[in-house]
């Protein structure tokens, strides 16, 4: 190839051919029913592209530099795994505030207890020997 694009690569059962899409160019796609067709196919295809995009006066992509594709990946990782770590560490946040909020509160026997935890047995067994007596 001519051209140094990325270029995406598959082989289509249903067209019995491989397409390749060209990364950098929109809608820049070709085939072939073997890869060296399909790489000369591309090559007219993008050249094909870039004429079309100068005559309309459009900006024509450069091709992604393999290094910066890799740093870039690298930061959006990092920035992943930051965002997951502030939603991860804001749902602990929540449930904890959830916890603290109802911590006065339990629940026995379908009624609900609040106060000090101390009272919470000595509240059930006054509760049943009402029923009992």
């Amino acid at each position: 190839m001519k051209h140094k694009y990325s270029v995406y690569i598959s082989w289509s059962q249903e067209d019995e051919a491989y397409i390749g899409q060209v990364i950098e160019l929109a809608g820049c796609v070709a085939d072939g029913v073997s890869h060296q067709e399909l790489l000369e196919n591309l090559d007219a295809t993008i050249d094909e592209w870039i004429e079309t995009a100068t005559e309309l006066g459009r900006e024509i992509p450069k091709p992604i530099d393999h290094r910066s594709f890799e740093e870039g990946a690298d930061e959006f990782n990092r920035k992943l795994e930051q965002h997951v770590r502030r939603e991860v560490e804001t749902a602990v946040q929540r449930v904890l505030q959830d916890v603290a909020r109802s911590q006065g509160q339990l629940m026995i026997s379908g009624r609900v207890i609040g106060g000090d935890p101390s009272e919470w047995w000595k509240r059930t067994e006054d509760q049943s020997s009402l029923k009992r007596g």
